[in-house]
């Protein structure tokens, strides 16, 4: 109902209430008032007409009396009769009946009827019937007009305060609902127009302002917003876990990083506790320092080792913070969580690389001397047996010295191995011939109660590789297994092919894409746990008692299959056996695994002359020695700067250069950039007892370069010597 029939209708309700009070009650009443006001002036009037008459009708002056009612009845046109009766009841007035008007029923007429008396002394009656209805109609009539003239001063009264509501109040009002109802359509620009200074002009300026208020409260609502739409959608794809709890540490919310790392879905987790995750890996003190950190209003960081849905172990770095309301109290506590599994594996994998460093540069340091220590011993051994005549028990005294010896420099070489600077040879190889050809020698030594089993693939299992140290893995692996028996057992070792893809690598943080050829060994031992686990391939880490293990083996290995672009990993639990898996590089199809020789021939002798350059004095007489046993001529050298002196001298005499790798004042590759200036087509065989990485470093280990590492029995070195010369 809108405002100007709320207030109209009342004055309407009023209007025909008091149109009804004046037509049934007023108008009747006043009427009857009229009409008993009229018929007491008529009785009045009768009286005063009677007193005139008293003296005649005592005068008997009955012409006069008849005069006198006749003038009456002519000056009063509403008495239609006058009758006067005598005292005897006779008519003398009017001296014949008059008759009454037809309509005399539809009138409003009155009979006044009076005694005629004078002095207890009855003179007659005087009877008159009075029409009333020209009078009352006529005061019928005045109080309809007077009726009319009120209800239409309250029609126009109604009408004029029904316009100016319209005009005062309903336009204003009128533009404020259209303006209202464009300002709930969020247009704002609505121009409100304001008519006085009225209170509808005073409501206009307070809508307004509210208006101007919402659309400042909107536009930093839509700013706010915006701004909660950036966070919610940052928080959803935030590439972190993000969890909120409640003061009592339950979750409220988890964002889908969370159920994406964890495995639980957000139904699983609303109104648990974050300890569903807790894996007992972590120690129960950071949980401590963190409850004491937050409660205390700050924030704690730290990392979880915590467990997944599915029960896989993964790392958590996290940040936990305390959510405070305006008094300061903790409403709800925020924790970001990063997964740094990755992280871990690959902090680890630079720990294991950083240790094998360490151990590669102790060995490398002691490589150069150890090597030339051997190189003598092997050589001076191999001399004296070539000279002492078959049956001499002392071959077999020098057989075992060169022997401990060769084993000496296999240490020097797997230390080499281990920490990835021993120079290899790699051939196309069949890992299948490699492990037929040390199953024969694992049947021998890992003892009867073992009982080995090898499967071989049919596919093709050619790979880049120095066999001697792929046998010196799988030997290593085999004894350790053996060692994991001490009561017998199955040794498995089984060869196949595998594709490692993307989903591989990710999952173990290592690897590269392409085929690979696999080798499984496999005991039926006494397993081991996760912690001995990850630190198995660590130098130094031995679980066997002391005086029966280095600790190096494992790292050995890892350090020679890295060293072929391969990677080893390990699966085992307690009680159930060891399973070590090695990839290798499958070699592309074409290649061919090389050709198992001859027995090498012995060692051919020369007439040519050599330049022998070695600084150490030792290794330099076994040298001359052994060359010149062999027929050779040699001119000596004791460093890089004396050799080139000599060959600048002796140059045309000289058919070969024997160069130490590592030599005062010149290196060996220097020396022979100096003699191919002096006689370009000279030829040269390095040598050096130091590691591939610090040769490399000298620019020596080249493709076309003729290089043999000490320790060197005196046959392969003349093999060699006659090789280049000969080439």
């Amino acid at each position: 109902m809108s405002l100007r029939i709320k207030v109209l209708l009342p004055l309407a309700v009023f209007s025909i209430l008091l149109f009804f009070y004046l037509y049934g009650y007023w108008i009747p009443r006043s009427i009857n008032a009229d009409e008993a006001d009229f018929q007491k002036t008529t009785e009045s009037h009768l009286e005063s007409v009677i007193e005139g008459l008293i003296p005649l009708l005592l005068g008997r002056q009955l012409d006069t009396v008849y005069e006198n009612l006749d003038s009456l009845k002519d000056r009063n046109k509403e008495w239609l009769s006058i009758q006067l009766v005598g005292p005897e009841g006779k008519t003398r007035y009017p001296l014949r009946p008059l008759p009454l008007p037809t309509d005399i029923r539809t009138r409003h007429v009155h009979t006044v009827e009076r005694s005629v008396n004078y002095l207890n002394m009855n003179l007659g009656t005087l009877i008159v019937v009075v029409d009333f209805t020209a009078h009352l109609d006529k005061m019928k009539k005045r109080h309809q007009e007077l009726t009319a003239t009120l209800l239409t001063v309250m029609i126009a009264f109604i009408v004029t305060i029904g316009l100016m509501l319209e005009w005062v109040v309903g336009r204003p009002v009128k533009l404020l609902a259209h303006a209202s109802r464009k300002l709930a359509a969020g247009v704002f620009d609505v121009p409100l127009r304001k008519v006085g200074n009225d209170e509808v002009g005073t409501l206009v300026d307070s809508f307004a302002s509210m208006r101007d208020a919402i659309q400042g409260y909107q536009a930093e609502l839509l700013s706010r917003q915006v701004l909660l739409v950036k966070l919610f959608t940052a928080v959803e794809q935030s590439p972190v876990s993000i969890i909120i709890t409640d003061a009592g540490g339950d979750i409220e919310f988890v964002n889908p990083k969370f159920t994406q790392i964890t495995g639980y879905t957000f139904e699983e987790v609303l109104g648990k506790n974050p300890r569903i995750l807790k894996s007992g890996e972590t120690p129960p003190e950071e949980y401590k320092r963190l409850w004491e950190t937050v409660t205390a209003g700050n924030v704690w960081h730290g990392v979880f080792h915590n467990r997944k849905k599915n029960g896989e172990l993964f790392w958590e770095a996290a940040a936990i913070s305390p959510i405070q309301n305006d008094e300061g109290t903790i409403t709800n506590y925020l924790a970001i969580k990063e997964d740094i599994t990755e992280r871990k594996k690959l902090e680890e994998q630079l720990r294991h690389a950083q240790k094998m460093e360490a151990v590669g540069q102790l060995a490398g340091g002691i490589a150069h001397d150890f090597n030339n220590i051997l190189t003598a011993i092997i050589g001076y051994g191999n001399i004296a047996i070539m000279k002492i005549p078959e049956g001499d028990p002392l071959r077999h005294y020098l057989g075992q010295m060169l022997a401990a010896a060769e084993r000496a420099a296999a240490l020097t070489k797997s230390l080499l191995a281990f920490s990835r600077k021993q120079i290899i040879n790699p051939q196309p190889v069949s890992v299948n011939v490699i492990i037929e050809r040390v199953g024969k020698l694992l049947h021998r030594s890992i003892g009867e109660d073992i009982e080995l089993k090898i499967v071989l693939t049919e596919k093709d299992t050619t790979v880049l590789a120095d066999s001697g140290q792929i046998e010196q893995v799988l030997i290593n692996l085999a004894m350790n297994a053996r060692d994991a028996m001490p009561n017998g057992g199955n040794l498995i070792i089984e060869t196949g092919q595998a594709e490692i893809d993307d989903q591989y690598i990710k999952g173990h943080g290592y690897g590269k894409r392409g085929m690979y050829v696999l080798i499984s060994i496999t005991d039926s031992g006494e397993g081991m746990d996760e912690k001995i686990r990850e630190r198995i391939f660590e130098p130094f880490f031995t679980t066997k008692e002391v005086g029966k293990g280095t600790g190096l083996g494992l790292s050995m290995v890892y350090g020679s299959i890295k060293q072929h672009n391969g990677f080893i990993n390990v699966y085992s639990e307690p009680g159930r056996g060891t399973t070590f898996t090695i990839y290798l590089p499958l070699l592309k199809a074409g290649a061919r695994p090389a050709a198992a020789g001859e027995p090498a021939p012995p060692p051919k002798g020369g007439t040519e002359t050599i330049l022998l350059a070695e600084d150490d004095t030792a290794l330099r007489n076994l040298a001359r020695g052994v060359l010149e046993e062999f027929g050779y001529s040699v001119i000596e050298a004791v460093d890089g700067q004396d050799a080139v002196e000599k060959f600048n001298m002796l140059k045309d005499r000289i058919q070969l250069l024997i160069l130490d790798v590592i030599m005062p004042k010149k290196n060996g590759r220097e020396t022979f950039e100096e003699a191919k200036k002096i006689k370009p087509g000279i030829k040269a065989l390095f040598t050096s007892g130091y590691p591939a990485e610090i040769i490399q470093k000298k620019g020596i280990l080249e493709a076309d370069i003729n290089f043999i590492i000490k320790p060197h029995p005196p046959q392969d070195f003349l093999r060699k010597i006659r090789e280049v010369l000969d080439g």
